[in-house]
């Protein structure tokens, strides 16, 4: 069940479900923490480059060029504004 504060799009709120049911069903224990992308730039970039793609799923033998930068970032705290 989502938090009462989650402000999801209806397609997101959906597959968030769909996949909190999977895993529940699997006998994990489901928990939504909220991060703000600026936090959490390999997520970003992840989800921006997806965005760029086909729709589907894409599996990458590599991470993508972009990835590490933002990996090291993430892992010395810094935040970046998006604004």
């Amino acid at each position: 069940m989502l938090p009462k504060w989650a402000k999801w799009h209806p397609d997101q709120r959906v597959l968030s479900q769909k996949c909190t049911g999977l895993l529940e069903w699997a006998g994990w224990e489901v928990k939504f923490n909220h991060c703000f992308r600026e936090a959490n730039q390999v997520a970003d970039f992840l989800a921006n480059l997806g965005c760029e793609g086909s729709v589907g799923v894409t599996i990458h033998s590599s991470p993508p060029i972009g990835v590490g930068e933002a990996l090291y970032a993430d892992s010395l705290g810094v935040f970046w504004p998006t604004h």
